[in-house]
């Protein structure tokens, strides 16, 4: 059936029994995102529960709010949808009308009388949704003509995995299962969202007249410039702060976000938060500081803002950086560091780079600092033969090694 149009669905539904009403239903959600306003009408015409839930226990109202399609909300309120209604994730109305990414849909819904600073279960604000909707940095635009479906401009997620992975897109694919985060990051989220609507910052700045508090936290302390941050909105990010948000608020890991946007946003929103004082060396968990976090990315970009702005090469911030480039395999960062003041021949106490690299079997990263004017030293061949020993990587890996460590004259 759902290959025929509405009109010819509706006919045919017209001689269905009631406890077929669900399929009647599911037309009615679709209808909200790809439908005409005469398809919506019909569907309720016909017997359509206005209020009927999905599996996402996202109602037709809730589901026009997100996708942006004012006049189809009007149409369901005219027709006693429940403006109360919330989803899976106890988001309202308003949530969804901030998510949207249209101004137009947030003061629709705020007409309604819609509580704008309501909270859904995880303690977030329509200014949290806000600040992530339309978030284009793991979801390049690249892919989006790929990964885009026909349903009311929502992603399938399995195409968006397919097309990073096919166009070799490390990173994204990284932050999409997220395995370049510490496993407390995955409270952040990581979804397929909407495309930018190039208002974001428009509905940011109305949510704010409407009374919903720049700086208030989530469950975990997170507030709404943390997702600007991790999302790589830097437009976003300056209306926030231009709205009176901390740059320096931290959430209950003592992350702030400029460590977000140097994990996982990018390099413009780093620059605009360490032009507003983002403290460049801040800490948190395991003496990561915003380098710390950068150094695990795929691409040097935003290691290198950092080094520009003057993170600290040295002691044992180095180390906590150099440790992630080895965990990483990030010979290019390491590159980039060297290209910047860093010493090939660091050392933290007794132990230096490249007699870690070297235990740690990393032949890149090895390659890099000798080419980089690193002098081995006897450490490198015990550190060979331990790691064979403790099966850290084969012979062939070891082999690979003593030619780097000891070329032929």
């Amino acid at each position: 059936m759902d290959s025929l149009p509405v009109e010819e669905q509706i006919a045919t539904l017209t001689l269905q029994e009631d406890s077929h009403l669900q399929e009647d239903t599911v037309l009615l959600h679709e209808a909200c995102c790809k439908g005409t306003i005469d398809d919506v009408l019909k569907l309720l015409e016909q017997g359509a529960d206005v209020n009927e839930e999905d599996s996402d226990v996202m109602t037709p109202l809730l589901l026009a709010a997100k996708v942006g399609r004012v006049d189809v909300l009007n149409v369901l309120a005219a027709h006693g949808a429940d403006s109360s209604a919330l989803n899976d994730s106890e988001a309202s109305l308003i949530h969804m009308a901030a998510s949207s990414g249209r101004v137009a849909m947030v003061e629709a819904v705020a007409a309604l009388g819609i509580d704008a600073t309501a909270r859904d279960k995880n303690n977030r604000t329509a200014l949290h949704y806000a600040a992530w909707a339309g978030q284009v940095n793991m979801m390049e635009t690249a892919m989006m003509d790929i990964a885009m479906s026909s349903s009311g401009g929502m992603f399938d997620g399995g195409d968006v995995v397919a097309s990073m992975v096919a166009r070799g897109n490390v990173e994204a694919t990284e932050a999409m299962f997220g395995v370049h985060g510490d496993c407390e990051d995955k409270e952040y989220g990581y979804h397929v969202t909407y495309s930018s609507t190039g208002e974001e910052s428009d509905v940011i700045s109305k949510l704010v007249k409407l009374g919903v508090d720049v700086e208030a936290k989530e469950e975990s302390g997170k507030t709404a410039l943390h997702f600007a941050a991790l999302a790589g909105r830097a437009d976003i990010v300056k209306t926030l702060l231009s709205l009176g948000a901390n740059v320096n608020a931290a959430d209950e890991y003592a992350r702030m976000p400029l460590h977000c946007a140097a994990k996982y946003g990018n390099a413009e929103t780093v620059e605009v938060l360490l032009a507003n004082g983002a403290e460049i060396e801040a800490m948190y968990g395991d003496l990561k500081t915003p380098l710390a976090c950068a150094c695990r990315r795929a691409s040097p970009d935003v290691a290198r803002v950092l080094v520009k702005h003057g993170a600290n090469l040295e002691g044992m911030n180095a180390m906590v950086a150099l440790i992630i480039i080895l965990d990483r395999n990030r010979a290019d960062t390491m590159t980039m560091l060297l290209e910047n003041g860093f010493d090939a021949n660091f050392k933290y106490e007794t132990t230096s780079v490249l007699d870690t690299a070297v235990l740690a079997g990393k032949v890149d990263v090895v390659k890099t600092l000798l080419d980089h004017g690193a002098i081995p030293s006897e450490k490198c061949d015990q550190a060979i033969q331990n790691s064979l020993r403790d099966e850290v990587y084969d012979e062939a890996t070891a082999q690979q090694l003593r030619l780097l460590l000891h070329p032929a004259p």
